[in-house]
C-alpha cells in the first residue's frame, strides 16, 4: 500500500497522534491516591508527588525546545518517528519502575516525546490541511487527546483490582502500542511540502500538491510554491526578537500562559483529592473522579462545529472569563462550606474537609470547568498560537510558545501539592485572579486571527476531502475562471501543459516572469494583491492571445500600444486563428507598423485566407 492523500485518511493519522499527546495525562490519576502504590513507593511525601506529576510537563518542556533544534534539520515524518521512539523508551522505564524517582525519570521521558510530538503535530496539520479545514482537523486532535486521557483512566482503574504493583506495570506498559501504530502510519501520509520547499526540492512539493488539491500540477510550479509559503529561509532564534516577530511570539507565549493558569491540569490531575474532600470512597470515589474525562470527550465535539465559523478570539475571551469566575467561585465554596483537618489518608496534601453540600457544590463546579475548557480554548488557544505566527517563525516560534505552556504546566502541576497543604482554598482564587488578568489583554490587545492567511494554500474543500482554489475577490474569481479556460484551451489544441513549459502572465504587469522550476531564483515580494499565476502555454496562439488581452483589458491593467493594436485588428476579423503563431505577427508588427489587415496576415506563412474576410475571399479594407 502506498501513500494516502485524502485528507479523511491523514486525519486518521493524527487521531493516531493525539491518542499519544494525551495516554499520559491520567497515567496517575488512579495511582497516586491508592494504597498499594503508596505503600509499594514508601509513602511520597508532597514533594515527591509533586516530582512524580511535575516529571511529565518538564520533559514536555525539554522536548519542546528539542524540536526548535531538530525541526529545522529534519522532516516532519523523521520527527514524528524519532520522537515516538523516546516515547517507547519512557514506556520501558515506566514498566521496569523500582522506587519513586524511577517512575518520576520514566514521565519525563514520555514528557519529552509529548513536548517535541505536539509541536510537530501542530506544524504538520498547518503546512496539509487547507485554510478552512484547520479548525476542524485541530479539533479532531484534541478529541482524540481527550479519549486518550479517559481510556488511560479506565485502563488503570480496570487493572487497579489487581491491588499491586502489577496495576501499574500492565497499564503503562500498554502505552506502547499507540506508539507502534503511530511510527506505522509515517509510512503511509504524505511529507509536509513546506518541508520540501525549505529544501530546496520543488518538485517532491509540487508533487505532493497536486495529490492532496486533485488538480493539474500546472498550479504548482516553483513561483507559485514559493508565494505559497512565503519566505521559506531558515529562522535563527535571533530572528525571533525582531520586529514583528517578537509582537507574535509574545502574544503566542500569552495564549499558552493562559490556558494552563485557568488550572485545568490541576482539575485533571488532582481530581481524585478534590474527591477525598469531599469524603467520596472506593468506588463512589473512582466513578466520579472519570466523569471529568467524559465531560473532556462529549464537550469537545463542540469546537469541531465551531472552530470554523467562530473568531478564535472571541472562544478565548468568553470562555476564560467563564473559567476564571468559575475558579472563584470553587475557592468561595471551599472557604465558605470546609476546615482544617489531620491529613486525609495519610496524605498530607489533603488537610481541608468539604462538607456533604460544600463537597457536592465543588465536584458540579468542577464538571462546569471542564465542559467550557473543552468547549473553548482547549482547541482555541493551540489554533490561535499556530495562526498568530508568521510563516518564516512557526517552527521555532512554535517551539517556545509550547515551552511556555510546559513550564507553566510544570511548576503549577509540581506546586499544586504544596499550594494544597498550604493555601487551601486560596489556591482555586489564585488561579482565577491570573486568569482574569491574562484575559483582559488579550481582550484588549490581541489581533483576531481567522482571516490571517496560513502557509497552506488557500482552498475550500471538495466533498471527498481534496481542495481546490478559491477566490479572494470577485475580480480575482473572474480571472481564476479566465485562466481555467486558457489552461482547457490549450489542452484540446494538444499543446503541452507540464510545468516546466509554463510560462507566468501575472496579475500585475509589473510582475517578474517565472523562472523554470529547475533553475535557482531569489524570492522577490509577491504583489499586495493577487498572488497566484495563470496558467497559459508558452507556444500562445492568435485564439488564447484575444482571450488573454481581453481578461487583462477587463481586470483593469494598462495595455502596450502593441498589444492595443493587435486586440483591435483581431477583433475587426471573424475567423479561426487557432494555428497562427503570436511570435509571427509580433515580428511582422516590428517591421510595418501594422499597416493593412493583409500585413497582418501575411505574417503567418502558408495561411490560407479564403474564406477570410469576404465571401469572395478578398481581405476588407475597413480599418477598426
Amino acid at each position: 500500500m502506498g501513500k494516502v492523500y485524502d485528507l479523511p485518511r491523514i486525519s486518521g493519522f493524527l487521531v493516531i497522534v493525539g491518542l499519544v499527546l494525551g495516554i499520559d495525562i491520567s497515567a496517575m490519576a488512579v495511582f497516586i491516591s491508592s494504597d498499594y502504590f503508596n505503600r509499594y513507593f514508601h509513602y511520597p511525601n508532597a514533594f515527591e508527588q509533586g516530582m512524580v506529576s511535575g516529571a511529565h510537563p518538564m520533559g514536555g518542556l525539554t522536548g519542546c525546545l528539542l524540536f526548535g533544534y531538530v525541526g529545522e534539520r529534519v522532516s516532519r515524518l523523521g520527527c514524528f518517528r524519532y520522537f515516538t521512539f523516546i516515547w517507547i523508551i519512557g514506556c520501558i522505564v515506566s514498566v521496569l519502575v523500582m522506587d519513586i524517582y524511577m517512575v518520576a525519570i520514566g514521565r519525563f521521558i514520555k514528557g519529552v516525546a509529548v513536548g517535541s510530538l505536539s509541536v510537530v503535530a501542530s506544524v504538520y496539520l498547518v503546512e496539509i490541511f487547507p485554510s478552512n479545514r484547520k479548525g476542524i482537523a485541530t479539533a479532531l486532535v484534541q478529541l482524540t487527546l481527550t479519549f486518550g486521557i479517559f481510556l488511560m483512566y479506565m485502563l488503570c482503574w480496570t487493572f487497579s483490582r489487581f491491588n499491586n504493583h502489577m496495576a501499574f506495570r500492565i497499564s503503562w506498559g500498554l502505552e506502547i502500542i499507540p506508539a507502534v501504530a503511530l511510527i506505522s502510519g509515517t509510512l503511509f501520509v504524505p511529507e509536509s511540502p513546506r518541508w520540501f520547499v525549505m529544501q530546496g526540492q520543488y518538485k517532491k512539493a509540487q508533487e505532493i500538491l497536486t495529490l492532496l488539491n486533485c488538480r493539474s500540477k500546472n498550479e504548482f510550479n516553483k513561483q507559485t510554491l514559493l508565494n505559497m509559503y512565503g519566505d521559506t529561509a531558515k529562522a535563527s532564534f535571533k530572528d525571533l526578537i525582531k520586529l514583528p516577530y517578537i509582537k507574535q511570539l509574545i502574544m503566542g507565549m500569552t495564549i499558552q500562559a493562559l490556558v494552563q493558569f485557568t488550572g485545568i491540569n490541576v482539575v485533571m490531575y488532582y481530581v481524585v483529592y478534590i474527591c477525598e474532600m469531599a469524603g467520596l470512597e472506593g468506588r463512589e470515589k473512582m466513578n466520579v473522579a472519570s466523569i471529568p474525562y467524559l465531560l473532556n470527550i462529549l464537550f469537545t465535539f463542540i469546537p469541531l462545529h465551531l472552530l470554523d465559523r467562530v473568531q478564535r478570539k472571541v472562544l478565548i475571551v468568553y470562555g476564560s472569563f467563564a473559567l476564571a469566575a468559575i475558579m472563584n467561585l470553587i475557592g468561595l465554596t471551599m472557604w465558605i462550606h470546609g476546615h482544617d483537618v489531620s491529613p486525609i489518608n495519610g496524605n498530607p496534601a489533603l488537610v481541608w474537609k468539604l462538607s456533604p453540600l460544600g463537597g457536592q457544590i465543588t465536584i458540579s463546579l468542577c464538571f462546569a470547568f471542564i465542559a467550557i475548557f473543552a468547549s473553548t480554548l482547549s482547541c482555541a488557544g493551540w489554533l490561535y498560537t499556530n495562526e498568530v505566527l508568521a510563516d518564516k517563525i512557526r517552527s521555532r516560534g512554535l517551539s517556545i510558545c509550547m515551552s511556555v505552556s510546559w513550564i507553566c504546566n510544570a511548576v503549577l502541576t509540581f506546586l499544586s501539592p504544596l499550594m494544597m497543604s498550604t493555601m487551601k482554598w486560596g489556591t482555586f482564587f489564585l488561579f482565577g485572579m491570573v486568569t482574569t488578568m491574562l484575559t483582559i489583554i488579550v481582550w484588549l490587545a490581541f489581533p483576531e486571527t481567522l482571516d490571517i492567511s496560513s502557509s497552506a494554500p488557500k482552498t475550500e474543500s471538495y466533498e471527498g476531502g481534496n481542495t481546490k482554489p478559491i477566490a479572494e475577490t470577485k475580480e480575482h474569481a473572474e480571472i481564476l475562471e479566465n485562466e481555467l479556460k486558457v489552461a482547457s484551451s490549450a489542452s484540446m489544441q494538444g499543446q503541452s501543459t507540464d510545468t516546466e513549459e509554463l510560462v507566468e502572465i501575472s496579475y500585475r504587469s509589473a510582475a517578474p516572469p517565472p523562472e523554470s522550476i529547475n533553475e535557482d531564483i531569489t524570492l522577490q515580494p509577491p504583489p499586495p494583491a493577487i498572488q497566484k499565476e495563470t496558467l497559459a502555454p508558452k507556444r500562445k496562439t492568435v485564439q488564447t492571445q484575444i482571450e488573454s488581452l481581453f481578461a487583462a483589458k477587463a481586470a483593469g491593467q494598462r495595455l502596450s500600444p502593441e498589444d492595443e493594436d493587435i486586440m483591435i485588428t483581431l477583433t475587426a476579423i471573424s475567423s479561426d486563428f487557432s494555428g497562427v503563431s503570436v511570435r509571427d505577427l509580433h515580428n511582422k508588427f516590428r517591421s510595418s507598423r501594422l499597416g493593412t489587415e493583409r500585413d497582418v496576415f501575411s505574417a503567418a506563412p502558408g495561411l490560407d485566407l479564403n474564406g477570410l474576410g469576404t465571401s469572395d475571399g478578398k481581405l476588407s479594407d475597413r480599418k477598426s
